[in-house]
């Protein structure tokens, strides 16, 4: 990464001392001013000239200046002027410094030009700070400097006497420092005196700075320092780092906070302008695999400085290459890469991407990324609720019946009675009353279920289920819910607030025409709704889906829940955002899932089961 100060010598100079002093007026404007004392001098001269004729020279003279002293009173009466003295003297203020103490600040950079090697001789004390990247390198810097890793780098800024970076500033702002991977927290106590910031000081804490964790998350580092309570608000942020973010939020996102709340941010590059390298990053692949069937496992694959270059792309299972894709590096955006699997029996498989180690990569750590998928060869226990036989219902359940991976029982309240004297039927007698019935699922979808015919008992242990691991999946109604569920067992559970001011009729009222769902930047990024590997059809594929009549309205999200799909029109929206339609959130060690609609089988038309399939299926998948 390119720093965005070419000397660090440069930053003590933020903080500087001055005064300043001006002229300013709260009247009328100067010219105004003068133009009236113009007009009122000339009129005084005019008429004691003409009116005054028998008054001695001399006391003519002596009345006009008196007039004239008169209407200069006047006329800065009518200004104003102010003069304005400003004093500039230097206060204190916290200045945070992050360094980056993740794993890839001990890569060994290929130092070849010129400019990055003179960076380094800066640093290390070899060129003097003032003298920035002009003229040639020192003789030997290729040597010295060519193949020096991140972390020596810093231990050279440390001891540099030259550049005195940590004296200077010490001088003018109070130092905290903070180390940061996966996340930011505090090393070593505040510098306040030039004293402190020796270089045995601050290559000692340098050293406490280098933890090796795996993550580097700068954006949410960046964030958790700003928002760090503290008795004065910071003077500026000085982040060293390679500049390498492969979690959270992007490093954007938080320098936009600190342009917010006006805390210059100072960046020091410690890795090299334009490095060969290739990276490979966030896997996806799901939890949970079936032994004989085809496994997808995707990966982010980047790269710098190798656009147009040809790479194998190689998904290894258990150690051994079992598919692979070639495809050409783009330095801009990457490419998503999904490559697929068969496991073979069940257990815990770990699954691997990566790229063979180009000529000239900077790091060949980051080649490979991996992951463990649990494969099962043994059927999933599923219970379907419902009060009555809508369209929904029966699509479902016809889907579920079909997949050999699922055990599928059913309980119709309101339905025809006999449904499970048919032979080989999926329906139960009744409602379970047992523990050990809801126990002995995997996954329970509650449909438009009145909780009166639940009953207190059952939704108790429903509740229990979840909170030791169930999958709980509430299929919205326009009868009962989610909202009549407020203030039963089964509310925690919801991942939306029912909304109790809304009547009966408005809960089942449908729109004339269909409408849209729209994806969440969450859910375009969820493997829940996931319909392709690449983001941009993925987006197509949603847009395209036919629209539904009608959602449940609801209050709002709850804290912590994660909204993958949302009602996009303006209308239904409230002071809390968009309408949620798809939702989940955590509940003990189980799953609670939200589906504000009763229209998914509309997502079959034109397309069949294809992506009616992927979607249910990845969902109860997840569970």
């Amino acid at each position: 990464m390119k720093g965005f100060i070419p000397s660090l010598a440069k930053l003590p100079d933020f903080f500087g001392p001055g005064t300043a002093w001006s002229l300013t007026y709260e009247g009328i404007s100067p010219g105004r001013a003068l133009a009236i004392l113009a007009v009122l001098i000339a009129a005084t001269l005019v008429a004691y000239w003409r009116w005054a004729p028998g008054v001695k020279l001399w006391k003519k003279a002596g009345l006009v200046l008196l007039r004239v002293l008169a209407c200069v009173v006047l006329v800065a009466l009518l200004a104003k002027p102010v003069l304005v003295f400003t004093l500039q003297e230097p206060v204190r203020q916290p200045l945070a410094v992050l360094i980056d103490g993740s794993d890839s600040m001990t890569v060994k950079d290929r130092r070849d030009s010129e400019e990055d090697l003179k960076r380094a001789a800066i640093a290390a004390g070899d060129v003097e700070p003032d003298a920035g990247l002009k003229g040639a390198p020192p003789a030997g810097a290729a040597e010295k400097f060519g193949g020096i890793p991140r972390t020596e780098l810093l231990q050279q800024i440390a001891r540099n006497p030259k550049l005195d970076l940590w004296g200077k500033l010490a001088r003018q702002s109070d130092l905290s420092f903070y180390r940061f991977g996966r996340s930011a927290a505090p090393i070593g106590s505040t510098i306040s005196e030039p004293r402190e910031a020796g270089p045995d000081e601050m290559a000692k804490l340098f050293q406490e700075a280098q933890t090796g964790d795996t993550a580097t998350a700068i954006g949410e580092s960046l964030r958790q320092v700003l928002q760090e309570p503290r008795p004065q608000s910071l003077g500026g942020v000085l982040m060293i780092t390679d500049g390498e973010s492969n979690t959270g939020a992007s490093a954007l996102e938080a320098a936009m906070i600190c342009k917010e709340q006006n805390v210059p941010l100072f960046i020091y590059g410690t890795g090299v302008t334009s490095p060969r390298d290739v990276i490979v990053q966030d896997i996806r692949a799901p939890k949970l695999a079936f032994a004989g069937e085809r496994l997808q496992v995707s990966a982010h694959v980047g790269s710098r400085g190798m656009a147009g270059k040809s790479v194998t792309v190689v998904l290894k299972s258990d150690g051994g290459a079992v598919d692979q894709k070639e495809i050409v590096l783009n330095d801009d955006r990457g490419e998503d890469v999904a490559l697929h699997a068969v496991p073979s029996q069940a257990g815990d498989l770990r699954v691997e991407i990566g790229v063979p180690p180009q000529p000239g990569e900077a790091s060949v750590e980051n080649n490979q990324v991996s992951t463990t998928v649990r494969v099962t060869d043994r059927k999933f226990h599923v219970l379907l609720l419902e009060q009555e036989p809508r369209w929904d219902f029966r699509y479902l359940l016809d889907y579920l019946q079909r997949d050999p991976r699922l055990e599928v029982k059913c309980v119709m309240i309101d339905g025809e009675p006999g449904l499970d004297k048919i032979p080989d039927s999926p329906f139960l007698p009744g409602l379970p009353d047992t523990r050990e019935a809801y126990f002995s699922s995997q996954v329970l979808i509650l449909g438009d279920v009145n909780p009166d015919d639940l009953g207190e008992a059952r939704m108790k242990i429903i509740a229990d289920w979840v909170e030791a691991g169930g999958g709980i999946i509430f299929l919205a109604g326009p009868n009962f819910s989610p909202n009549a569920y407020a203030g039963t067992p089964l509310e925690p559970l919801l991942p939306v607030v029912p909304d109790l001011q809304i009547q009966s009729e408005q809960d089942s009222r449908r729109s004339p025409e269909p409408y849209q769902l729209r994806l969440s930047r969450l859910g375009e990024q969820s493997p829940y709704l996931q319909m392709d590997p690449d983001p941009e059809v993925n987006r197509q594929i949603w847009s395209e889906f036919p629209g539904v009549r009608w959602t449940a309205p609801i209050l709002r999200v709850k804290p912590g829940a994660e909204v993958l799909l949302v009602d996009p029109r303006p209308e239904r929206a409230g002071r809390y955002g968009l309408l949620p339609v798809f939702a989940m959130q955590g509940y003990g060690s189980g799953t609670c899932v939200y589906f504000g609609t009763d229209e998914t089988y509309r997502w079959r038309s034109r397309t069949g089961e294809k992506y009616y399939s992927i979607l249910w299926g990845q969902i109860m998948q997840s569970l």
